[in-house]
């Protein structure tokens, strides 16, 4: 039997405007019942903390879209990191002790090659970025 981890599930498009809501005690309502509880959730971000086997990162994404899709009509693109990953990217902030004004931005699968080529640092300067992994 795969050993549980606990997982942070970031919903995308959630909660902006008067557009795709979801209460939180739903959406808590909703993983429970998917027998991932008990959950948690964090003000109105749509980020949720549950547990499950880490094998399957991808299915389990696919599980919770479409379960919220059912239950609520909406359609969320949910990207997964486990609280293990989440405290190395912590760790490994490249951009000097203070982490006050940094932000990550967590996509689904890496980037290929020429998808990340097309990032334009120019555009962002003079802010700098790092892609590791699927993590920016």
């Amino acid at each position: 039997m795969a050993r549980d981890v606990l997982w942070v599930a970031l919903l995308r498009g959630i909660n902006i405007g008067p557009r795709n809501r979801i209460a939180m005690a739903e959406l808590r309502d909703l993983v429970d019942a998917l027998g991932l509880g008990p959950a948690t959730t964090y003000i109105a971000s749509g980020n949720v903390l549950f547990r499950a086997p880490k094998a399957g990162r991808a299915a389990l994404a696919r599980r919770l879209e479409r379960a919220i899709l059912e239950t609520f009509g909406v359609t969320a693109p949910v990207v997964l990191r486990t609280t293990d990953e989440l405290r190395g990217i912590v760790a490994a902030h490249p951009f000097g002790r203070d982490k006050s004004k940094s932000y990550v931005t967590f996509f689904a699968s890496k980037p290929s090659a020429a998808g990340a080529r097309t990032i334009d640092v120019a555009a962002i300067a003079p802010d700098r970025f790092e892609l590791r992994g699927s993590d920016v």
